[in-house]
């Protein structure tokens, strides 16, 4: 079931979580269950508050998450070659 955001303008993070939401469901639903945990979602966003929230909201979807301040900072980690998802 999908829902609509409050009228008027919605916050930037009520788009960044209803965005999460929809990736996972869309990964779920093209893997088994059982082989989620193995995926890594890389989040990449200048916010401080969106990589301290979206590990916990992707975790519940049962995906591992790494975060990165900048472009620049996920390229350069050892996550490149493991991330199945990237939010930017």
């Amino acid at each position: 079931m999908r829902r609509r955001l409050a009228a008027g303008t919605p916050r930037k993070g009520h788009l960044i979580l209803e965005a999460c939401r929809l990736i996972c469901l869309s990964l779920e639903s093209r893997l088994e269950r059982s082989t989620t945990d193995h995926l890594l979602v890389a989040v990449v966003d200048d916010d401080e508050s969106v990589r301290e929230s979206l590990p916990d909201l992707l975790g519940e979807f049962g995906f591992a998450a790494r975060t990165f301040s900048s472009a620049a900072e996920f390229l350069s980690s050892d996550s490149v070659g493991q991330t199945k998802c990237l939010i930017l």
